[in-house]
This record gives C-alpha cells, sequence and structure tokens, in this order.
C-alpha cells in the first residue's frame, strides 16, 4: 500500500506564498514498491511530472524527484509565480509494482492581495455574556496597511474616525498598533456595551489601495444574577453551631478542624465555611476569615501554625446566591480550602454609575463574587487580571440595602464576607510535638517497631527503629518525603540505617566493571538552533546526508556525554547475543540485520534516538549503534534502576561515522 505525507503548503490551508513549492512523499507501507515511472502529477489541470520528468512550466532549480529505498519524495518548482487568490488543485497518480493504482487530491489556496481579519473579538454571531474589549487584528500578506483610512462603526455610531476614537468608545485602552503588513485594534469603551444585538462595519486599505470591509453581527447578554436587595444568612444544622472539635496532630505544625453541617435558609443557595483563627480570643472575628470553604466539607487540617502556641479557632456559615461566587482563582491553601485574599486599594475613581473597579492587585480574588468598597456592596462577574480590574454587570452596584456612590483613588476594596451567622463558638487548641508511640518493646534503649509479629518472633529480634533522628517510615523515605533518601528507619542496634538504593547501585556497578563494554554515548538534539538544511527542499528523514546536522535538524546533531564517575569518562554497557543476518529485498540494496539489546547503569541516562560507539578489541570502532528504546527498571516506588536498551547497528556508510569524539 503506497501513502502520501509531508504535504506542503498543507491540504486547504489559505494564504500561501505565490512562489511557494509543492512538495509530498509517497511512502511504501508494504514493501510492494513504487513504480517512479508511473508517476503523474497535475496542478490545476495542468500536468507537471509524467513519470520521472518535469514537464516545462514546472522544472524551476529547486525542483528534484528522490526515489528512496520505501518512499518517494517530489517537489514542484513552478518557473512561474501563481495567480492570488487562486485555489490550486494537487491531482497525484502512481502504481506499485503489482500495478495497483493509487490517487491522491488535495488543494491549497494563494494570498490574496487585499487586507483581511486575522483574529477579532468578537467573532461574527458571537453572544457576548461577560463585559470585554473589542480587538481586531488586521493583515495584508502582501502590501503595508494604511492607517489612515480606518474606520469602525457600531449600530451607525462612530468609533474610529479620522485618526480618532470617538467618544465613549475613547477608553483608557483603546489603542491602535500598526507594523509591517499588521494592524492591531483595542476598542475600549467607557461603560460595557449594553445587552443587545449590535452591527459592527470596519473598513480599511492598504497602501496598494484594496479594500477591506467586513461586517460582524454580534450579540451581548450578560448573564448577571438578578439579586434580591438583602442577601440570606445560613447557619448550622443540630444543636451545636459552629466550630465541634480542634485536634493537635502531634508534628508541631498542623491541627485537625472539625464543624457542624451547614445549612441553607434559602431556597436554591450556596452555603460556604468562613475559618477564623487568632492567637486573640477577644479579637477573633475583628479580622477578616483566614479561609473560604468549599460547599460540602465539614472537616479539614491547617498547616503553619507555631509550635507551643495557643490559638482560638471558630466557623462560620457565609450564605450566597447560587452561582454568584466562583472559586476558581482564589489559593487552594488546602484541598477545598482557599485562602481569603487581603484588602486592596483603588488606583481609579469609580462614579456612582461606573462599572469597572481598577485596584493595585486582583491576586488571589474568586473569578467571580462580591467587594465591599468602603460600604458599598458590589457584584463582579469576570476580572481582567491583566489590568487588576473588576467589571461590574447590569444591576451589580448598591447591593445589601447599600447605596451606589463615588469612590476616590486610595479608598480600600475587600472581598464582602459578612452575611454570615453570629455563633461566638471559640475553641481553643494548641500545636505539639510527639514522638511516634512507642511499641513497648526496648532494646538497649533503642525501640524496636516489629509489626504483626507473634510474642515467641519478636524475641531476640534486634530491628530497625524509628526513634532515632530519622524517623521517618520506610513507604515514605522511599516516596521521597522526607530528607533520608532510601534509608530504611533511623538507627539499628546504635547505627545509622542502610540506604537500600545506594547499596543496589553500587552492586549493579561493581558488576557491570566486569562484564560491560567501555563506550562512547553520543545524545541526541531534539532542541536548538535550526540546521540550514531544513527548508522545503529537505531530503526525507531517513536519509541522513547533512555534515552539519547529521539528519536531525539542529546544528551539531549530537552531544557527547561523559560519564563523571568513571576516569576514562566512557559509559559501560552489556552488550547481549543476538542473531545476525543480512537482509535482500526485490527492490532493495544488501543491509545488515542485527538489533540487539543492552543492558546500561541507571546513569548517565540513555534515550530514545541515542547513539552508542562500540569499540573492538583493538580500540577501533566495531559499530555505531542507534538506540530504538528505553525501558528503565523500577526499582523501589519512584527510583529507577538499570536501563533496558533496544539497539540496532547502522552500516559504515551512515554519515554518523563521520561523528567527531573525544577519546
Amino acid at each position: 500500500m503506497i501513502t502520501i505525507t509531508g504535504v506542503e503548503p498543507a491540504a486547504g490551508s489559505k494564504r500561501n506564498s505565490k512562489t511557494s513549492l509543492i512538495e509530498f512523499t509517497l511512502n511504501d507501507e508494504d514493501s510492494s514498491g513504487i513504480n517512479s515511472s508511473t508517476l503523474i502529477v497535475e496542478v490545476s489541470g495542468v500536468r507537471a511530472i509524467e513519470g520521472s520528468t518535469f514537464n516545462p512550466g514546472f522544472n524551476g532549480p529547486y525542483s528534484e524527484i528522490n526515489l528512496d529505498i520505501d518512499s518517494l519524495g517530489v517537489i514542484i518548482n513552478s518557473e512561474s509565480d501563481f495567480a492570488e487568490d487562486s485555489v490550486l488543485e494537487i491531482k497525484i497518480q502512481v502504481q506499485d509494482y503489482s500495478d495497483a493504482y493509487y490517487n491522491f487530491n488535495y488543494s491549497f489556496k494563494i494570498v490574496s492581495h487585499k487586507p483581511f481579519i486575522f483574529l477579532s473579538s468578537p467573532q461574527d454571531r458571537d453572544n457576548l455574556v461577560t463585559p470585554q474589549k473589542l480587538y481586531f487584528d488586521i493583515r495584508d500578506d502582501i502590501d503595508d496597511l494604511n492607517a489612515g483610512t480606518l474606520n469602525i462603526s457600531l449600530n451607525k455610531a462612530s468609533v474610529y474616525n479620522s485618526g480618532s476614537f470617538i467618544a465613549p468608545f475613547n477608553g483608557t485602552q483603546s489603542s491602535i498598533s500598526s507594523s509591517s503588513g499588521r494592524l492591531e485594534v483595542t476598542v475600549d469603551r467607557d461603560e460595557f456595551i449594553r445587552d443587545g444585538e449590535y452591527l459592527l462595519k470596519l473598513e480599511v486599505e492598504d497602501i496598494a489601495g484594496n479594500k477591506l470591509n467586513q461586517s460582524i453581527r454580534f450579540s451581548v447578554k450578560y448573564t448577571g444574577v438578578v439579586l434580591p436587595s438583602i442577601f440570606p444568612q445560613g447557619g448550622f444544622l443540630g444543636f451545636y453551631q459552629g466550630m465541634k472539635r480542634v485536634a493537635d496532630v502531634g508534628n508541631g505544625t498542623d491541627v485537625d478542624l472539625e464543624w457542624s453541617t451547614p445549612i441553607s435558609r434559602y431556597y436554591n443557595s450556596d452555603v460556604n465555611v468562613l475559618i477564623y483563627y487568632s492567637t486573640d480570643r477577644l479579637g477573633i472575628f475583628d479580622s477578616p476569615p483566614a479561609y473560604l470553604v468549599e460547599q460540602g466539607m465539614t472537616s479539614t487540617t491547617i498547616s503553619g501554625l507555631k509550635v507551643g502556641t495557643g490559638y482560638y479557632f471558630a466557623a462560620r456559615v457565609m450564605e450566597s446566591y447560587r452561582g454568584t461566587i466562583n472559586t476558581a482563582g482564589m489559593n487552594e491553601s488546602y484541598p477545598g480550602v482557599f485562602s481569603v485574599p487581603t484588602k486592596t486599594t483603588l488606583t481609579s475613581i469609580l462614579p456612582a454609575d461606573g462599572y469597572v473597579v481598577e485596584v493595585e492587585d486582583v491576586s488571589g480574588y474568586p473569578e467571580e463574587g462580591f467587594l465591599l468598597i468602603t460600604g458599598e456592596v458590589v457584584k463582579y462577574n469576570s476580572i481582567d487580571r491583566t489590568n487588576n480590574r473588576f467589571l461590574i454587570p447590569s444591576g451589580g452596584r448598591g447591593l445589601n440595602e447599600t447605596t451606589a456612590v463615588y469612590h476616590d483613588v486610595g479608598e480600600e476594596s475587600e472581598l464582602f464576607l459578612l452575611c454570615q451567622d453570629d455563633n461566638n463558638v471559640i475553641i481553643y487548641g494548641t500545636t505539639t510535638y510527639q514522638d511516634p508511640v512507642s511499641t513497648g518493646r526496648t532494646n538497649n534503649s533503642v525501640g524496636i517497631i516489629v509489626p504483626d509479629f507473634s510474642d515467641f518472633e519478636k524475641m531476640e529480634h534486634d530491628g530497625l527503629d524509628h526513634c532515632g533522628y530519622h524517623k521517618a517510615l520506610p513507604w515514605e523515605a522511599l516516596n521521597g518525603k522526607n530528607d533520608c533518601g532510601t534509608y530504611l528507619g533511623g538507627v539499628y542496634n546504635g547505627f545509622r540505617g542502610i540506604d537500600i538504593f545506594q547499596r543496589a547501585m553500587d552492586r549493579e556497578e561493581e558488576l557491570m566493571e566486569n562484564v560491560g563494554e567501555k563506550c562512547i554515548l553520543f545524545r541526541r538534539k531534539w532542541e536548538g538552533e535550526t540546521c540550514s538544511c531544513v527548508t522545503l527542499r529537505r531530503q526525507h528523514p531517513k536519509i541522513r546526508s547533512c555534515r552539519f546536522c547529521y539528519g536531525t535538524g539542529f546544528v551539531g546533531g549530537y552531544e557527547q556525554i561523559l560519564n563523571t564517575r568513571r576516569a576514562d569518562r566512557r559509559v559501560l554497557i552489556r552488550f547481549y547475543e543476538a542473531t545476525e543476518d543480512l537482509k535482500l529485498g526485490d527492490h532493495t540494496h544488501l543491509m545488515q540485520d542485527f538489533q540487539p539489546t543492552a543492558l546500561a547503569l541507571f546513569k548517565p541516562m540513555v534515550k530514545d534516538r541515542d547513539l552508542v560507539v562500540r569499540f573492538d578489541f583493538t580500540g577501533d570502532i566495531e559499530y555505531i549503534y542507534e538506540v530504538l528504546n528505553v525501558n528503565r527498571e523500577r526499582f523501589v516506588f519512584n527510583k529507577y534502576g538499570r536501563q533496558k536498551l533496544s539497539i540496532i547497528r547502522l552500516d559504515k556508510t551512515d554519515i554518523l561515522y563521520q561523528i567527531p569524539f573525544e577519546l
């Protein structure tokens, strides 16, 4: 079967250059062979290739046909430019050696002579549900744009004309940015565009006089919630109100908190729990809460407390209308527990009828919520985090029996969380540090951890203990949750425990010194400076002919890895026996078929497509091998041991044998 890959320009693509090279590769998937003498290529009905010959008009300097073992690469360079705004249809026919026909068709479009809108917000037929700026990215592939001809209108109201924005579309963020062949337009209205249907018209010309005349229809329907004048006030279920339990964990920093089940008192509302804590019992409610807990939770653990310090804890219910608080954007300190953001200040005035709150910082604020600005409660339904602005929908001012008033620069703004119950249940807790519970058995004053053994088996058993200076349990140590590496236990008969991972790797290294071969490792580059051979004329990737990148596409191609654990900087590889054979196909030359497996230590790391240089007993290069895949043995948990390699021997005619290396 023959397939097609590497199609350039891509099928269905638009705005391609008038001088585009037509490129594709035909691949032989089942060794049936590609009969290049049957190749026919037509470009928009004109025959460009017949057999292996380019017809007049398509035999440009870059036109070429490359026949490989199992692929046929074709590049067509038209001798004249393609017409602007034209659609080129490519038709390809070829046979394999079993006389089966294969046909491929695709098309692409050449650049237009006039400007076009590359990106717009909103797009045609969009429905805006949150306040936003209007943005247009206008481009021209051939000529520069004439910004002086730009004209924008919205429902027949002029937005931009004669080189300036027209009020009320001349907000602080309205701007025009012009560069080569590109014009970026941002329209920032003083107040948000109200609900309704809109028709935006945009006109602009390039310096050659080609004109863009575009219409964009969109609608605005903000999803702001209609809120009653008074917020509801939830509570806790049952006799116990608020905080029920504060338990010391025993690690010097954490406490477990548990509170009663919160309930709502208004149909179709959300309830969250607010966590307060302070070292001052009488002033615990004088400061904002520390955390906001998502709905449905009745317990959590908080950290970062000082050992031996007494703290007072309280919990209160906050009720809000369904969907008016969105915790996205808040800092999640613990699962389902969000830190309440600090107060911020206004950096711009907020008129009594304004709908943009500009502040110093919006970090940690929920994506939707309520603000308290010097006595006024406002609802916002989105945040412009780039410019530190809260965006208020229609009807979002003067909530909870407050009045929408003028606010000056420097006034404080904070998250509004005052719709909460008034329970005064406060529980005291102190964090302490406790050693693990003793097992009741000791040997020379050293505790012994023995799980599930009978009394008889406990006798004369000097086990590892976790009461010394290394206290982590084995499964914690092996998962890297402490600074002990993979040491097991703290003390063994008064001495430090063993590092089982290092001990095992030392043993592997000692064995490899006796059975391994001293090789050189090259790591393939996957990023870096792109080689000059990476163009539309680049050969099939199976052909490594570039002496600068060796077929990788990046200058240098490979870098030698020096093993710093050995004086000779070599890498030890254990090669396993494999069947060595010669392969001869109907349409291929004589090839070696030798794909052994090998074993390497866990350092340095070997990756796919790396190279291994193997030497014979005289010190000369035996062969160079390419790594096909690597499997790393899992030792324990997140620790990996030796590496198993699948490699293939490269023919000595390969350009990779010209790579210089350090002996």
